[in-house]
This record gives structure tokens, C-alpha cells and sequence, in this order.
């Protein structure tokens, strides 16, 4: 396995697919520095050799500097959330409450937000009882 900024790259996979694998990095970016450095479309990253590796790593330094990538990426969108929770926004309420905030219905679509929240219970079918005739 070869790594780049201390991630390892699956060697099965072509060089554009494994760059995606960095939180920030867009297919576009990542076909960018395959030409920078050479590398032919359909290039395997186990074929690559340490010389290029290093030059991808070198411009993703760079990178780095201008725009966050992965970890920085991260917690800067974190540090954005707890913005909107705190100065009680309506995204942060709405966040709060697990509930869609960009304008989605809440009928129908906000499933997988409703799966997602721990605080949420299940309503359970209550049976109704059968009256008898005497």
C-alpha cells in the first residue's frame, strides 16, 4: 500500500478514484493532479511510482494552505454547525430537533433524519378491543 499525507491508498484502485477517498477533493481536482504528474487515465495506484506519489503529496500540501482538506475540512464544518446551535437560528433549532432545515417537507421526506435521532420513539399500534354483543 502506498500512502499520500498519511492515508493509505487502496492499490486496486485507479488513481482518480482513490483521491476521492480525501474528504475535500472532487473528481475534477483529482484528475488535475494526475496530469500534473503524469500518470496515464487508468493508472493503478500499486504502479505508481514513489517519485510521483511524492509530487501529488507535495501539491496537496500546498493544497492545504489555500483550502482545508479532510481533518481541517472536518471540524470546520463542525465549528459551523455549533454556530448555527448557538446563536439559535433557525437552522440551529431545526438541527436541534433533527428535523430537515432547508425547506424540505417533514411529512413525507425527513425519514432518514427521524431514523437518525436518538431521542425519537416509535408510536406503537394500539389494538382496539372488539365490543361483544350480549
Amino acid at each position: 500500500m502506498k500512502k499520500i499525507l498519511y492515508y493509505n491508498l487502496k492499490s486496486f484502485k485507479v488513481f482518480n478514484c482513490a483521491m476521492l477517498d480525501f474528504f475535500g477533493i472532487n473528481l475534477q481536482y483529482a484528475c488535475f493532479l494526475q496530469e500534473k504528474a503524469g500518470l496515464s487515465l487508468y493508472c493503478k495506484t500499486s504502479l505508481i511510482p514513489m517519485k510521483k506519489l511524492t509530487f501529488v503529496e507535495h501539491h496537496l500540501k500546498l493544497l492545504k494552505i489555500k483550502r482545508p482538506i479532510d481533518i481541517f475540512l472536518r471540524r470546520m464544518i463542525e465549528k459551523n454547525l455549533q454556530l448555527y446551535k448557538l446563536n439559535g437560528s433557525y437552522r440551529g433549532r431545526r438541527m436541534m430537533q433533527y428535523l430537515p432545515c432547508n425547506g424540505q417537507r417533514t411529512k413525507t421526506n425527513a425519514q432518514t433524519l427521524k431514523r437518525l435521532n436518538p431521542n425519537t420513539k416509535k408510536k406503537k399500534k394500539v389494538k382496539k378491543k372488539e365490543k361483544t354483543r350480549r
